[in-house]
Protein backbone atom coordinates (compact mmCIF):
# COMPACT_ATOMS: atom_id res chain seq x y z
CA UNK A 1 0.00 0.00 0.00
CA UNK A 2 1.32 3.04 -0.85
CA UNK A 3 2.17 5.92 1.53
CA UNK A 4 2.12 3.35 4.51
CA UNK A 5 5.39 2.32 6.28
CA UNK A 6 5.87 -1.01 6.74
CA UNK A 7 6.86 -2.54 10.27
CA UNK A 8 8.91 -5.14 10.95
CA UNK A 9 9.05 -6.82 14.33
CA UNK A 10 12.34 -9.08 15.18
CA UNK A 11 11.36 -11.68 18.14
CA UNK A 12 14.18 -13.11 20.24
CA UNK A 13 13.65 -16.10 21.89
CA UNK A 14 15.30 -17.60 25.27
CA UNK A 15 14.78 -21.66 25.35
CA UNK A 16 15.43 -24.48 27.47
CA UNK A 17 15.67 -27.82 26.05
CA UNK A 18 15.57 -31.23 27.61
CA UNK A 19 17.54 -33.87 26.32
CA UNK A 20 17.26 -37.82 25.60
CA UNK A 21 19.07 -38.36 28.88
CA UNK A 22 17.25 -35.64 31.05
CA UNK A 23 20.14 -32.83 31.05
CA UNK A 24 18.62 -29.33 29.84
CA UNK A 25 20.52 -27.21 27.35
CA UNK A 26 19.78 -23.18 27.38
CA UNK A 27 20.10 -21.03 24.38
CA UNK A 28 19.36 -17.82 22.21
CA UNK A 29 17.68 -17.69 19.00
CA UNK A 30 15.61 -15.17 16.66
CA UNK A 31 13.91 -18.65 14.81
CA UNK A 32 12.84 -20.92 17.66
CA UNK A 33 11.47 -23.35 15.13
CA UNK A 34 14.25 -23.52 13.25
CA UNK A 35 16.55 -23.87 16.32
CA UNK A 36 14.59 -26.81 17.65
CA UNK A 37 14.93 -28.67 14.25
CA UNK A 38 18.42 -28.07 13.90
CA UNK A 39 19.24 -29.08 17.45
CA UNK A 40 17.71 -32.39 16.36
CA UNK A 41 18.85 -32.60 13.42
CA UNK A 42 22.74 -32.57 12.40
CA UNK A 43 23.39 -29.03 12.71
CA UNK A 44 22.49 -28.41 16.28
CA UNK A 45 24.99 -27.70 18.98
CA UNK A 46 27.68 -29.99 19.62
CA UNK A 47 25.70 -30.89 23.29
CA UNK A 48 22.44 -31.92 21.80
CA UNK A 49 23.73 -33.92 19.08
CA UNK A 50 24.65 -36.39 21.15
CA UNK A 51 21.20 -36.62 22.79
CA UNK A 52 18.68 -36.43 20.50
CA UNK A 53 15.51 -35.94 20.48
CA UNK A 54 15.42 -32.84 22.49
CA UNK A 55 12.66 -31.25 23.21
CA UNK A 56 11.34 -28.07 24.31
CA UNK A 57 10.41 -27.25 27.72
CA UNK A 58 10.45 -23.76 28.43
CA UNK A 59 10.36 -20.06 26.17
CA UNK A 60 10.39 -16.64 26.78
CA UNK A 61 9.85 -13.82 24.14
CA UNK A 62 11.85 -10.98 23.94
CA UNK A 63 11.74 -7.76 21.65
CA UNK A 64 15.16 -6.89 22.16
CA UNK A 65 18.20 -8.89 21.32
CA UNK A 66 20.51 -7.78 24.27
CA UNK A 67 17.38 -8.07 26.99
CA UNK A 68 17.16 -11.98 25.64
CA UNK A 69 20.77 -12.19 25.84
CA UNK A 70 20.90 -11.43 29.16
CA UNK A 71 18.08 -13.28 30.04
CA UNK A 72 19.85 -16.80 28.39
CA UNK A 73 23.01 -15.98 30.76
CA UNK A 74 20.77 -15.99 33.43
CA UNK A 75 19.14 -18.60 33.12
CA UNK A 76 22.53 -21.00 32.46
CA UNK A 77 23.71 -20.34 35.71
CA UNK A 78 20.41 -20.92 37.42
CA UNK A 79 20.52 -24.60 39.12
CA UNK A 80 18.68 -27.60 37.61
CA UNK A 81 16.46 -27.01 40.90
CA UNK A 82 15.83 -23.68 39.60
CA UNK A 83 15.34 -23.96 36.00
CA UNK A 84 12.83 -26.83 36.88
CA UNK A 85 11.09 -24.57 38.54
CA UNK A 86 11.28 -22.33 35.68
CA UNK A 87 10.02 -25.06 33.53
CA UNK A 88 7.10 -25.89 36.32
CA UNK A 89 5.86 -22.47 36.68
CA UNK A 90 5.13 -21.52 33.05
CA UNK A 91 3.47 -25.09 32.63
CA UNK A 92 1.21 -24.39 35.41
CA UNK A 93 0.50 -20.66 33.96
CA UNK A 94 -0.69 -22.07 30.80
CA UNK A 95 -2.59 -24.66 32.27
CA UNK A 96 -4.10 -22.37 34.18
CA UNK A 97 -4.73 -19.86 31.33
CA UNK A 98 -6.28 -22.93 29.23
CA UNK A 99 -8.64 -23.91 32.10
CA UNK A 100 -9.82 -20.26 32.88
CA UNK A 101 -10.36 -19.88 29.33
CA UNK A 102 -11.16 -23.39 27.84
CA UNK A 103 -8.98 -23.46 24.97
CA UNK A 104 -9.77 -27.28 24.62
CA UNK A 105 -10.57 -28.17 20.87
CA UNK A 106 -13.97 -29.29 21.27
CA UNK A 107 -15.10 -25.90 23.03
CA UNK A 108 -17.47 -23.66 22.00
CA UNK A 109 -19.81 -23.51 19.36
CA UNK A 110 -19.23 -25.65 16.19
CA UNK A 111 -18.89 -22.58 13.33
CA UNK A 112 -20.56 -22.80 10.33
CA UNK A 113 -17.88 -22.98 6.89
CA UNK A 114 -20.66 -20.78 5.39
CA UNK A 115 -21.44 -18.60 7.96
CA UNK A 116 -18.20 -18.03 8.52
CA UNK A 117 -17.34 -17.11 4.99
CA UNK A 118 -20.44 -15.04 5.00
CA UNK A 119 -19.04 -12.88 7.48
CA UNK A 120 -15.66 -12.63 5.78
CA UNK A 121 -17.64 -11.10 2.60
CA UNK A 122 -19.60 -8.64 4.65
CA UNK A 123 -16.07 -7.51 6.26
CA UNK A 124 -14.16 -7.23 2.72
CA UNK A 125 -13.03 -4.06 1.40
CA UNK A 126 -14.44 -3.28 -1.33
CA UNK A 127 -18.37 -5.45 -0.81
Amino acid sequence: MQGEAEIFVSLHFVYILVCRDGTFYTGYTNNLLRRLKAHNGKHGAKYTRSRQPVYLVYHEVFLDQHQAMSREYTLKKLTRAQKLECITSQICCLTSFRLKFDLSEDSGPDQDPEQEGEIYERNSPGK
